[in-house]
């Protein structure tokens, strides 16, 4: 029993160091006869996405990272563990968070802008940022073809940078830095351009076509 209680003790200390490393999403456990109940809670106003990354010893039925969604300020349950009998046990956590949308990116583009889902499928998003040459360049471009657009400011808003990364990992972005203007072109993004004025122009063809054919 006093091995048991250790643990548990253990335990205690171990949640308190992983509070203080994270404040966006906080892990905590129910003890209840064999098993190990854990929850886990978004401590922001986001709604979240979270990839949970469990380091367990002595717990059973954890095999694989596990990913579920938690809306702001929610408590959701994560997982249930087992004990092993007569043995101390322990866990540690780490996590990846993405924004969730429950209105799909298109949804949350229309909010932001104050448009329908329609006006922003059947234009190009544009994500830019201030001080940014290249786009100024294509916003300037757009403009003087016509080139029906929309325009998100990552550096004017939180939630349009949040919105832009969304995208980017959705598509498989990886690296660490990005070259704007990040465009969304039916539902494709296109980052780091390396030959923005090719591109631009072939962009103004496509939607040309478009316009002529009355869709």
């Amino acid at each position: 029993m006093k091995r048991i209680l250790k643990a548990c003790l253990l335990l205690t200390v171990v949640s308190s160091m992983a509070k203080a490393q994270t404040k966006d999403i906080e892990l905590s456990y129910t003890k209840k006869a064999d098993s190990v109940y854990i929850s886990m809670t978004n401590n922001t106003e986001k709604d979240l996405r979270v990839k949970v990354e469990l380091k367990v010893t002595n717990l059973t039925g954890y095999r694989f990272p596990i990913s579920k969604s938690v809306d702001g300020g929610q408590t959701v349950p994560l997982i249930t563990l087992g004990t092993v009998p007569l043995k101390g046990w322990t866990y540690n956590y780490s996590y990846w968070t993405k924004r969730e949308y429950k209105e799909g990116k298109f949804g949350e583009a229309a909010r932001l802008l104050d448009k329908t889902q329609d006006e922003i499928k059947n234009s190009i998003l544009v994500f830019d940022k201030d001080g940014c040459s290249r786009c100024d360049r294509t916003l300037a471009y757009f403009e003087q073809k016509k080139v029906p657009h929309h325009v998100l400011n990552i550096s004017e808003s939180q939630d349009s940078d949040d919105l832009m990364f969304r995208y980017l990992l959705d598509a498989g972005f990886n690296a660490s830095v990005v070259t704007t203007p990040v465009l969304v072109v039916d539902g494709k993004v296109h980052y780091s351009i390396p030959n923005l004025d090719f591109f631009m122009n072939d962009l103004r063809k496509k939607f040309k076509k478009r316009a002529k054919a009355g869709k």
